[in-house]
């Protein structure tokens, strides 16, 4: 995923580095890494945002509160859902 948001970035790609700024977050959720998790879900977020892409918009606040519920925090979990 590394180098797929590498190559994204170089092409200015945007919505391929949305999504591997996604699924890299998600790799790092996986790896109990939630802080670093939550670092690619937010930047995902922006460039979603940025781009007005609605679905990768929910996505990106579907992972979030993923990550949110990782660290048990259910309330805060529940606002990105």
């Amino acid at each position: 995923h590394e180098q797929a948001l590498a190559i994204a970035r170089e092409t200015q790609s945007r919505p391929l580095e949305a999504n591997q700024l996604g699924n890299l977050g998600t790799v790092y959720r996986l790896l109990g890494r939630v802080g670093r998790a939550m670092e690619h879900h937010e930047q995902a977020l922006a460039v979603a945002r940025e781009l007005e892409d609605l679905q990768m918009e929910g996505q990106s606040l579907g992972s979030l509160g993923n990550c949110y519920l990782a660290q048990a925090n259910h309330k805060q979990a529940t606002e990105y859902y």
